[in-house]
């Protein structure tokens, strides 16, 4: 765990009710936010290629479609767990196990979140390719509509 987050968690809910997060309530905020990480590039690729997608960045539940493909991470701050699913498929678990000091899944075994949420894309993005029906573009793609921010 980065001492930085550590840090920024602490400064942050200092005053708040619950006197700041413990170091696995830490651990799943920043496995959230690489979660996140991974659909904002999905999201933003796909939007500056006029591909069809829709997601959500904010909150504990952060999600990306494209086509018929989708992936979720939910934060559960009671049950202290992170829930991935993917269609088609089921869903995993992350949780922090103090006993290992580490993010572990369903079976024990330790995970990187930033792995988990790259495979999910990767899984995401494979599903919608290999669909023939996903292959066109949301929009015909307009020279005079071009923005500049996207050639560059």
């Amino acid at each position: 765990m980065l001492d930085w987050h550590r840090r920024v968690a602490a400064d942050l809910t200092a005053r708040t009710p619950s006197g700041g997060p413990d170091e696995g309530d830490v651990a799943l905020e920043v496995a959230l936010g690489q979660a996140r990480e991974a659909i904002a590039f999905v999201l933003e690729l796909a939007r500056a290629h006029r591909i069809a997608a829709a997601g959500n960045l904010i909150g504990d539940d952060v999600w990306v479609h494209l086509g018929a493909a989708r992936a979720r991470f939910t934060l559960s701050r009671r049950d202290a767990r992170i829930t991935f699913r993917q269609s088609p498929g089921e869903g995993t678990i992350i949780r922090w196990e103090a006993a290992q000091s580490a993010l572990v899944d369903a079976r024990g075994q330790r995970v990187e979140a930033l792995s988990v949420a790259r495979r999910a894309m990767d899984s995401l993005l494979t599903e919608w390719s290999t669909n023939p029906v996903l292959e066109t573009t949301s929009s015909p793609r307009h020279k005079e509509l071009d923005d500049e921010p996207t050639k560059g």
